[in-house]
């Protein structure tokens, strides 16, 4: 969530895609669950559709520490042994020592949301706050509209989100919330007038 990947980048990672010297993560590939059962490994490595899609992005604080922390919990309990296509090093395990799945993320995030839904419905100290349904895509576009109220360089976003065609990232992601707004005018009301 705070580094803009898209699932299937985020569950592929190997350890060998993380820097934590330079601090960067590296994006040469994402896994795909196979659709159809098969006999052996349900996934597939996929390279990224276009040249945009390969990328190094740099790793905020917390995104940083909660990798070196995984890093820690591994090196104590045991790497994995999962290959895909000869592949091994995935970061992202269940604990049935399987690969994690967009499906597992989506329905984890809809526990969790629920739960809150829940907790804040049964609170007597405060108006209920209902949570949305969201997906972890619904993450990363969040991720990308918070970055465009915060950089102004559109190369850049479009570099970290791994976006080919700038109008995509243009009109997709360049929503930005009315505070924002509020605020950009109000720092440079002087200059405007």
């Amino acid at each position: 969530c705070g580094s803009g990947m898209r699932s299937g980048e985020c569950l592929g990672l190997l350890w060998d895609n993380i820097d934590f010297e330079e601090r960067t993560i590296t994006i040469d590939h994402s896994i795909v669950a196979l659709r159809e059962s098969t006999v052996g490994c349900p996934y597939h490595i996929s390279e990224p559709k276009t040249e945009s899609g390969i990328r190094t992005i740099p790793m905020i604080d917390e995104v940083y520490n909660a990798f070196l922390d995984e890093y820690r919990r591994q090196e104590e309990s045991g790497w994995s042994n999962i290959a895909v296509e000869g592949i091994t090093g995935f970061i992202f395990i269940n604990k049935e020592d399987r690969l994690m799945n967009k499906q597992n993320v989506n329905r984890a995030i809809e526990r969790i949301r629920i739960a809150c839904n829940e907790h804040s419905l049964r609170s007597k100290d405060r108006k209920p706050v209902i949570i949305p349904h969201f997906s972890s895509h619904h993450i990363r576009h969040t991720f990308c509209s918070r970055l465009c109220e915060n950089e102004c360089n559109i190369k850049v976003i479009q570099s970290i989100m791994g976006q080919t065609d700038i109008r995509t990232t243009m009109e997709v992601y360049s929503e930005v919330s009315t505070r924002r707004l509020k605020e950009s005018l109000k720092e440079h009301q002087e200059k405007l007038m």
